[in-house]
């Protein structure tokens, strides 16, 4: 909404008014610019100094004849963020909403990116760093239309293969993903790893690329194929330990986790258990704090040895990590603790069915209105049907069963052994309900999907 300006003579009522109302609207807006200006600043400071990250010879040979275009593309870098933040903050029709900031932020970016005849490699710079602005804005609609830009600039310029093209392709990449665009991430960040594997250079880049596309890959339910990759990025990142020591700590037990939580989603909870176990150890090791790298491995390690049949350490890991998202430091808090009641729930059905109602009504409280097509809230509803099966429930049970299966088909397909269980629980109401036709109907689903 366009705020509708009054010419008025210097000095006058109106002009007084006019700038008290400027004023005020600062006051409202005044943190949200402060974070925007905040978070400027640091991108800035990271553009800045990335490129003198320790790199290999052979990656520091390939980017010298560019270092010095580089280095003054950088600083014009940061003359243009500024000019782009101080036409907004100095602008008397500030906007008012979110919205309207970011229309206002990417108009004045996109004049900025053409004024004072800029080179092509400051373009592709400002563009992509905008767009990295937006995307941590959550607006990613608005930031792929600036790191689209940004590849399309450097492909011109730099031509490929090229360190700057295939981090352009990542940035694309990684924010596609985020728009749940697998399909398109997939094609962006194949095309990174394939650059920096031209380019010849086994350097972190390559390590982080490969991540990348795995995660993606796991998004369409490619499992088998992440894990290959993941594989890779975890003896990458011990080989570069011997390198740059403790500085690799971090990714190797990022690197365990994904392998940990692969594993899982494949079934083979066996092998999920000393990469999840890995991984907790180091990240309980990197920092007293407890923060959302902890909590996520305290789950996967409950999860794990829930499958594993492992009852008292698993309960223990689940309420550990309920305490954590508790004590309100970990983001969506509230999605995670009904997830976990959801799981904790099935956990304790054998030996407290009361409780494990409990805990799935509550957990189906949250997840039904905010996220009824979440993985939990499927789970929930197939843990809720086999609770109500074993309190012989059973025409209440069934559309809880049906739905949780029809979803779960939807979000894990076929192969997860997340579908067969599901299958396996309507096998169980029809057998407990003395429904023979139906019964069997399952267990030809089941035959039909069991792994070979």
């Amino acid at each position: 909404m366009t705020t509708q300006r009054v010419e008025t003579s210097p000095g006058s009522p109106a002009d007084g008014s006019a700038a008290a109302s400027s004023r005020s609207r600062w006051k409202r807006n005044e943190r949200r610019y402060r974070i925007a200006i905040a978070a400027l600043a640091a991108l800035l400071i990271f553009a800045l100094t990335s490129w003198q990250r320790e790199r290999s010879r052979h990656e520091l040979e390939l980017e010298l004849s560019a270092s010095q275009q580089r280095d003054a593309a950088q600083r014009e870098m940061a003359g243009l963020y500024a000019r782009v933040m101080r036409a907004i903050v100095e602008d008397p029709n500030r906007p008012q909403s979110p919205e309207e900031a970011v229309q206002q932020f990417t108009d004045k970016a996109t004049e900025a990116i053409s004024a004072g005849d800029p080179t092509p490699a400051e373009q592709a710079a400002l563009a992509g760093g905008i767009g990295e602005i937006l995307r941590e804005m959550g607006f990613r609609s608005e930031a792929t239309v600036f790191m689209d830009q940004a590849l399309r600039t450097a492909l011109a310029h730099y031509g490929q293969p090229h360190p700057e093209v295939a981090q352009r392709l990542d940035n694309v990449g990684a924010v596609l993903h985020e728009r749940e665009e697998h399909a398109q991430a997939e094609v962006a960040l194949t095309a990174a790893v394939s650059q920096r594997q031209d380019l010849g250079v086994a350097d972190r880049g390559l390590l982080h690329s490969k991540r990348s596309l795995a995660a993606t890959l796991r998004s369409q339910n490619r499992h088998a194929e992440a894990l290959e990759l993941y594989l890779e990025v975890l003896a990458g990142w011990v080989r570069a330990k011997g390198s740059i020591g403790r500085a690799a700590d971090s990714e190797l037990a990022t690197s365990h986790w994904d392998l940990g939580s692969t594993y899982y989603a494949l079934g083979d909870f066996d092998s999920a258990e000393p990469h999840a176990s890995q991984a907790l150890e180091m990240r309980r090791n990197e920092s007293p704090r407890v923060d959302d790298h902890v909590y996520k491995a305290i789950f996967l390690m409950a999860r794990v040895r829930a499958e594993r049949g492992l009852r008292p350490e698993s309960e223990a890991l689940y309420r550990e990590a309920l305490r954590i998202l508790n004590q309100g430091e970990i983001s969506r808090s509230g999605i995670k603790a009904a997830r976990i009641k959801a799981e904790l729930a099935g956990l304790l059905a054998p030996v407290n069915l009361e409780t494990a109602r409990r805990l799935v009504d509550e957990s189906l409280k949250t997840l039904s209105p905010r996220a009824p097509n979440h993985a939990a809230t499927a789970e929930a509803m197939g843990v809720l049907g086999a609770i109500l099966v074993e309190n012989y429930e059973l025409e209440q049970a069934e559309p809880y069963l049906r739905e949780s299966l029809r979803q779960i088909r939807i979000q894990r397909g076929d192969a997860s052994w997340r579908t067969r269980r599901a299958i396996q629980r309507l096998i169980d109401l029809y057998e407990a309900w003395e429904k023979p036709e139906k019964q069997s109907r399952y267990v030809a689903l089941l035959a039909e999907l069991a792994p070979p």
